[in-house]
């Protein structure tokens, strides 16, 4: 029974590895409350590991090392409950104005009972040990009662501010407090096990799953968030130069790529004479029109009327009816803007941008000369 006890509470403290490591991976800046959860699984998996090492070091190990483990094992529930009170409270702070006052109360109420349970330990009222076997002692049953205190108080806590308060949250700290209350009381009415560290493990993977996972997602959500912003023109949407730039430096040397390069026609003269509005219609409107023929990973935004047209792995000649299909859809609507091109390979990426802004502005100029206007 005792080496089963023991397996049982090593294969939680794998679990709990499992949790710290994703904890870990997360960014470093952290709320207080993913601090306090951290602390709150090293807590539980420091436990369980006493816990375990005790049934396993039964009749093996001597007196001092039982005593300790088992010592150790017992104070455990009290300083998880603290460290729960703890969390509850810094989840709270995040949405709400609130005092630390419910988490040190309960905080004092297992010194209390940590106290108690080293005098209770030490005149042998708690256990002792038989021939390395453990013996429960006529006040074992009341190990574990200042953390039940603590759990009735932090589930009236809960409730009572559970106002505003996400129910997949008010949930998570129900069942954390509920479940190793369950099983306390299961193991001694009913089984005379010890499995309330295993309980409170599972309720730890509970608040995990249902709170601290969330919120990962929420981090990984906030990345990428932050990553377009970093990519993307923040009017259009479309990659900006930056992406332009990495996008040219990563054509492979021996690729052939087609270079397009575009500037509005008359967008300054649209903004000064109809406003920006009108002006920013242009440019959605140009877009529209680039989406007809390429990828949106295609072309780029790299000023307020330029835009770059980068085609990869093209032949000379599959660039070239692009390239025209373009020119025939500009003519339609009004020749909004001026394009310049140029083909070759990828050693020449840079002058390829070059050459094909030159030529823009060669037909730009055409395109003044025509319409006598800038």
């Amino acid at each position: 029974m005792a080496s089963t006890f023991g397996a049982l509470e090593i294969f939680g403290v794998v679990f709990m590895l499992v949790i710290l490591c994703s904890l870990l991976e997360k960014k470093k800046e952290k709320k207080q409350s993913e601090k306090v959860f951290f602390m709150l699984v090293v807590t539980v998996m420091a436990s369980m590991l006493c816990d375990g090492v005790s049934w396993l070091s039964e009749k093996k190990a001597p007196d001092w090392f039982l005593y300790s483990t088992t010592f150790l094992s017992l104070i455990a529930s009290g300083i998880i409950a603290t460290m729960f009170a703890y969390y509850v409270v810094a989840v709270y702070k995040e949405t709400e104005k609130l005092s630390w006052w419910f988490a040190h109360a309960v905080a004092i109420i297992n010194a209390v009972g940590f106290i108690s349970t080293l005098i209770f330990t030490v005149n042998g009222k708690l256990f002792t040990y038989v021939d390395g076997v453990m013996v429960n002692g006529e006040l074992y049953i009341f190990v574990g009662a200042s953390a039940l205190v603590s759990n009735v108080f932090i589930l009236v806590f809960v409730i009572a501010f559970s106002k505003g308060l996400e129910i997949r949250k008010l949930l998570a700290m129900v069942i954390f407090v509920a479940f190793p209350t369950v099983v306390y009381g299961l193991e001694y009415l009913l089984y005379g096990c010890t499995c309330t560290l295993v309980g409170t493990a599972i309720a730890v993977m509970v608040v995990y799953v249902m709170i601290q996972s969330e919120a990962s997602l929420e981090e990984r959500v906030l990345t990428q968030v932050m990553e377009k912003m970093a990519n993307t023109d923040p009017l259009t949407g479309v990659y900006n130069r930056r992406v332009f730039e990495e996008k040219i430096s990563g054509i492979e040397d021996s690729s052939k790529a087609g270079v397009i390069f575009c500037d509005l026609n008359g967008l300054k003269k649209v903004n000064d004479t109809y406003g920006h509005k009108a002006g920013d219609e242009m440019i959605f409107n140009f877009i529209s029109l680039l989406k007809e023929h390429f990828d949106e990973k295609e072309f780029f935004r790299i000023s307020g009327d330029e835009f770059v047209i980068v085609l990869e792995n093209h032949e000379a000649e599959e660039f070239g009816e692009k390239l025209s299909r373009l020119d025939r859809s500009m003519a339609i609507h009004g020749n909004m803007a001026s394009l310049g091109s140029a083909f070759g390979k990828r050693g020449f990426a840079m002058q390829l941008v070059e050459e094909a802004e030159k030529n823009m502005y060669i037909s730009k100029a055409r395109y003044y000369e025509t319409n006598g206007q800038r």
